[in-house]
């Protein structure tokens, strides 16, 4: 079991799968096991045994949120906005969850899907708090962020959603990149987009950043 659930973290999900099928087989009562499936059945896009699997685990071990927390993940994948908030907004009450960050992350796309933009980022800069390396929360605040007006600080936020341990975050230099040459600080836009050209010469980002250099030439 062990390792089907290693697999299915480090995103081996066909071989991960296909041991957590077995281990079943002889083990079928690990809610760990079944939550394990429900990953691998969610990145498959096979929703309703994804869906099935994390209700099994949260019958045999109703204590443990990390299945009710992914089940909250799938309702919102597929829109299923209010089932999604009632077992997403249920996991923020367990004040021992250590993967609250997530949930705080998914309620704030849930409220983007809504459109309550400030409630949105609210959730997105909670969950920035309880782990500030979140890198795709820094993007999406960023988003809500120049949404509301807030240019300056949705830049702030793509400087943090591209340093430290973001620094690998390709689409957070582009979007730095773009966000400058928007507020016409060609300077700095023309020295990300170079940056990106440097450091990931054969990303889709160097592309479009060669595509960017080029239209601020002609201005």
């Amino acid at each position: 079991m062990g390792s089907g659930i290693n697999e299915v973290r480090e995103g081996q999900y066909t071989s991960g799968l296909n041991k957590l099928l077995q281990a079943k087989k002889y083990i079928p009562n690990k809610a760990e096991l079944w939550n394990a499936l429900g990953m691998a059945y969610f990145a498959k896009k096979d929703f309703v045994k994804s869906e099935e699997s994390f209700k099994h685990a949260m019958a045999l071990k109703p204590e443990d949120n990390s299945a009710r927390s992914n089940l909250g993940a799938i309702y919102l994948e597929q829109g299923k906005l209010g089932p999604a908030q009632r077992e997403l907004e249920a996991v923020l009450k367990d004040l021992a969850f250590t993967e609250q960050d997530k949930t705080l992350f998914n309620l704030g796309l849930l409220h983007d899907k809504l459109g309550n933009r400030l409630k949105a980022a609210d959730y997105y800069a909670r969950a920035i708090k309880e782990n500030p390396n979140f890198c795709q929360a820094w993007m999406r605040l960023s988003d809500t962020q120049i949404a509301t007006g807030k240019r300056e600080d949705a830049i702030q936020s793509l400087r943090s959603a591209s340093n430290g341990l973001c620094y690998g975050n390709m689409e957070a230099h582009y979007q730095l990149g773009v966000v400058l040459a928007q507020d016409r600080d060609l300077d700095l836009a023309k020295n990300k987009f170079e940056e990106i050209l440097r450091r990931f010469p054969k990303s889709p980002w160097a592309k479009l950043s060669e595509e960017k250099l080029r239209t601020m030439a002609r201005k």
